[in-house]
């Protein structure tokens, strides 16, 4: 993977029911988007098998971390940038 791999976090919004996060990688040429809790990748537009793996992998072990970034996402204030 690139080492200029960008991750951008959404607030929490409701999916299904639930409390949930958007969670965006990118490198300027691929992107994937996945969400937390369930560690996901939904849509892959460059990333090969592994990678996608790989992100989710690193979604799973770093909830606790992506959660807090969302916490304090007041999406009022990121609409106004």
């Amino acid at each position: 993977m690139s080492e200029e791999l960008k991750m951008t976090v959404s607030g929490v919004v409701p999916k299904d029911g639930r409390k949930s996060i958007y969670v965006v990688f990118e490198d300027g040429k691929r992107k994937a988007e996945g969400y937390v809790p369930d560690c996901v990748i939904t849509s892959n537009e460059g990333f090969e098998e592994d990678e996608v793996k790989m992100l989710e992998l690193y979604m799973k072990q770093n909830q606790d971390q992506i959660r807090e970034i969302a916490k304090v996402i007041n999406p009022i204030k990121a609409l106004m940038r």
